[in-house]
């Protein structure tokens, strides 16, 4: 606009004497449809961020997220107590870790509003820590890689996996280099290892171990074999940006507590957690979360982008309007002998406004076709980032160009209106 002001001579302003070019015309409408391009195409933008973060955060991830604590740190409750029972003269064997976890475990089922507690390694939806192993009993060296999730017996129950095959392990390892009684694979690990019946396959897998040596560990390499006793449902260990990898579930995993508890009564149970915890780890500081928020972050550069495409949008619509605006006030003043004239003619108020708003629906209808197109090859290539993603329907579209639409209205329909209700004897006098 500021460029197409700038082009007229201040003798002709005053005299209103600007007479209307073809080439003025198109610069203008060449804007407008600029304009309404990067506001659609920003529309699509912000309705694909939109959608594609409400299907990751309201999509089933195979395991109960609602109402689970995760307390970190668990690794202290059996080095706390070990070096307390080492400072008072006794000696402390790892084996005595399960001891020392399950009498913290008890301790919280106490409560009536605790409905589960179990161990692990790491929360389920950040994934595992990839190993390699060997089919147990297979010729030759032939290796694979899977992700190994470390939790206690309860792991399964507390977080509602679904075993379809089999049964669950019941005893803890003491010592890193002790083979299980069993361990529990997911279908895609099934399907991976070439196993219609998984059951009582063994696996061998490989990597670095851990032993306790005073308050220190060490660490080792070594083959552990262990039989597949049990099969659950695959579940998202990692977030919607992965495809389900092949996953074993290994006895052990002390570094957080999960624990489901009743909504009902949340903030009394939290205070009983933190002063079990207190009790059996008073120098370290309580640390929780609860499960369904962590995940929610794993997406917090997704929604952060569609804040910030959201304001940028608004913003876009607001110049767009304001273009739109200013050139039907334009258009309008070119165009008011004119309107005079198809009055008198015996023009309705209906043609009127079907005169006026003609040109824009054209040029609306073209930065749709274009920004359609923009939008829709950006947002597919940023959805490629997700395993699991949504589709880019045609409701998406439509719903841009009735926006759109309604905003073209709202701009063009106040000139229009006008125009359409002026005195014809004073158009005709216009100039």
């Amino acid at each position: 606009p500021a460029y197409y002001l700038s082009a007229f001579q201040p003798v002709a302003v005053l005299k209103k004497r600007i007479q209307k070019k073809s080439r003025s015309l198109s610069l203008r409408n060449t804007l407008i449809i600029f304009q309404f391009i990067i506001s659609i195409s920003l529309i699509v933008t912000s309705l694909v961020l939109y959608h594609q973060i409400s299907f990751l955060q309201d999509s089933d991830p195979g395991f109960d997220k609602e109402n689970i604590v995760v307390i970190r740190n668990a690794r202290y409750l059996f080095i706390t107590w070990a070096t307390q029972r080492e400072e008072d003269g006794y000696e402390v064997d790892i084996e005595q870790r399960p001891i020392v976890l399950h009498s913290f475990k008890q301790e919280l089922l106490k409560h009536s509003h605790v409905l589960g507690v179990t161990f692990a390694d790491r929360t389920p939806g950040f994934g595992g820590s990839v190993k390699e192993c060997r089919l147990g009993g297979a010729s030759g060296d032939k290796k694979y890689e899977i992700f190994r999730v470390e939790a206690d017996a309860d792991y399964i129950e507390t977080l509602g996996l679904k075993l379809i095959a089999g049964g669950n392990y019941s005893t803890m390892l003491t010592k890193s280099d002790e083979s299980p009684e069993g361990i529990v694979i997911n279908e895609t690990a099934a399907k991976y290892f070439g196993w219609s019946d998984p059951l009582g396959k063994n696996l061998v897998l490989r990597g670095a171990t851990r032993y306790w040596s005073g308050t220190k560990n060490t660490y080792t390499w070594l083959d552990i074999q262990a039989p597949v006793i049990g099969v659950i449902q695959d579940y998202h260990f990692h977030s919607f940006h992965t495809e389900i990898q092949p996953m074993v579930l290994w006895p052990g995993g002390y570094e957080y507590i999960l624990v489901k508890i009743n909504p009902d009564e949340i903030s009394g149970t939290l205070e009983y957690l933190k002063k079990n915890w207190n009790t059996f780890v008073p120098e370290v500081p309580f640390e929780y979360s609860f499960l369904d928020e962590d995940l929610n972050e794993l997406y917090g550069k997704e929604e952060r982008l569609g804040g910030i495409f959201l304001n940028f949008t608004i913003f876009a619509i607001v110049i767009a309007c304001l273009g739109l605006f200013g050139l039907t006030a334009f258009t309008v003043e070119q165009r008011t002998k004119e309107i005079g004239i198809r009055k008198v003619m015996g023009a309705s108020f209906q043609d009127v406004i079907r005169l006026l708003f003609k040109t824009y629906i054209i040029l609306i209808i073209a930065a749709n076709l274009i920004a359609w197109t923009i939008g829709y090859i950006a947002m597919h290539r940023w959805l490629q980032d997700f395993a699991y993603r949504i589709h880019i329907g045609v409701g998406i579209f439509l719903l841009t160009g009735l926006i759109s639409l309604i905003l073209i209205i709202i701009a063009v329909s106040s000139h229009a209106i006008r125009a359409s209700l002026s005195n014809p004897a004073e158009s005709l006098r216009y100039e």
